[in-house]
């Protein structure tokens, strides 16, 4: 006897038995009262037994179909309780999750409340390890990478947490010194920190649009480059030279007027962050704790995806 059917046949008998009509049980589980029916007339002959008998409007449960449903039910809730054992003793193991992520993330994201979510969950133990790069998640033992790129190996989990707009900005000093630029070619004048990527690869150029919508290729010549943007705001307040960076990295400074946006009507860049993991099995903590970074970035304003 397929025991597998024989299951699924009693389950639909007793949420039959509960729901007290065919087409609520059809309802429940997507199927056809035929479907139903057909299954209940299936156990029937498996039992070897009646379980309902039948009227053109209504049924009623015999004798023998309620001690099988009174039966079948406190098994259904014992391995219910298993489950829900087996789930706990899951959640209650101790987990480390290593995560790799571009420190911006962790100072300006994740940082206001990845302590608290450590403090509600003891068993969890978390190594963040900052890097702006692309990660080998099985070489380097790397659990999730949060990363500013489409992932180059295709194997790869991927979900997208985020897109951001990079933009310009300098403090009001530096606007009293050096002036404020209001096109590329004024801004080809100014002292722009620009960046050095991940592959060590110095670009001097750059598409951006223009205020009227169209493209063009934007030679920046920088003379101050970093591989890290993390010190740009530090260096930006000293009044002395322009950064880049994302509003939401700079908020409290833009909303104390301690820096302002330069060119608006000009899209530099656009960034994309994604969370990549291997494709496997998830473990209970690691997908809570994969719910959590996607709660931080639906926190920031503008939050777009």
């Amino acid at each position: 006897m397929e025991h597998r059917g024989l299951y699924n046949n009693a389950q639909t008998f007793c949420r039959l038995i509960e729901i007290g009509s065919f087409s609520g049980v059809a309802n429940k589980f997507g199927i056809s009262q035929s479907t139903v029916s057909r299954r209940i007339t299936q156990l029937e002959e498996d039992l070897a037994t009646t379980l309902l008998k039948r009227n053109t409007r209504s049924f009623e449960i015999t004798e023998a179909g309620q001690k099988f449903y009174d039966t079948f039910v406190q098994q259904e809730n014992t391995l219910d309780n298993m489950v829900k054992q087996f789930r706990t003793h899951n959640v209650e193991q101790k987990t480390i999750i290593r995560l790799s992520l571009p420190m911006g993330i962790i100072n300006n994201i994740l940082s206001p409340r990845i302590t608290e979510y450590l403090q509600t969950h003891p068993n969890i133990t978390l190594l963040a390890f900052y890097q702006n790069r692309e990660v080998d998640l099985v070489k380097e033992s790397f659990d999730l990478a949060i990363i500013r790129h489409l992932p180059k190996h295709l194997t790869l989990k991927m979900r997208k947490l985020y897109q951001c707009q990079f933009s310009l900005y300098c403090t009001p000093d530096y606007i009293k010194r050096y002036g404020e630029p209001k096109t590329l070619d004024e801004l080809s004048n100014h002292l722009l920190v620009a960046a050095v990527h991940e592959n060590n690869m110095v670009f001097t150029a750059a598409n951006v649009t223009l205020p009227n919508g169209e493209s063009t290729v934007w030679k920046h010549g920088s003379r101050f480059m970093l591989n890290n943007n993390d010190p740009a705001l530090r260096i930006g307040k000293y009044s002395h030279a322009i950064i880049g960076g994302l509003d939401f990295i700079y908020q409290e400074e833009l909303d104390s007027g301690t820096l302002v946006k330069i060119m608006p009507g000009y899209r530099f860049a656009s960034f994309e962050f994604f969370l990549v993991r291997l494709d496997a099995d998830l473990s209970p903590q690691l997908e809570e704790f994969i719910k959590f970074i996607e709660s931080c970035f639906k926190d920031i304003p503008e939050y777009n995806v």
